[in-house]
């Protein structure tokens, strides 16, 4: 299918808004939940496991929204950096205290030997989001 029938096809899916998850790049979705309501959506696999995170909504009105072509562009600037969201500050933090997940080896825990007592996954969040702001970033996709 040509770039030009796909653009078409999104336009069709988002204008009749009936819910829809359709692929139109490798790992690259396109989520309607409405008529002229739609996100695009990365699938990747990290620790055998399928997760999805969210680049952007569809449109054409804003610099902000993204087309095909936008969501493709952004697809492959995601595949080329690390991953960070939740679930990978999680299991940083879990590794950090040597839990380990599912039939994975148990990890060192390297916080208790700088006699870390209590740390939850919030302050980490806090810290990441101050650093973030401090550099005049409102979101990860701006670094």
């Amino acid at each position: 299918m040509s770039i030009l029938e796909q653009r078409n096809r999104v336009d069709e899916l988002v204008k009749l808004g009936n819910p829809t998850f359709e692929n139109f790049y490798p790992s690259l979705y396109l989520d309607v939940k409405s008529p002229g309501k739609a996100s695009w959506i990365i699938r990747y696999q990290l620790y055998g496991k399928r997760r999805q995170f969210k680049i952007g909504s569809y449109g054409t009105d804003h610099e902000e929204l993204l087309n095909l072509e936008g969501a493709i562009k952004a697809a492959i600037e995601c595949r080329k950096k690390p991953h960070i969201a939740s679930d990978t500050l999680n299991d940083a933090v879990a590794s950090l205290f040597g839990v380990a997940y599912g039939n994975r080896k148990p990890r060192p825990n390297y916080m208790a030997n700088v006699d870390v007592k209590h740390f939850i996954i919030h302050d980490l969040r806090r810290t990441f989001r101050t650093l973030l702001s401090e550099r005049g970033k409102r979101s990860l996709r701006s670094v």
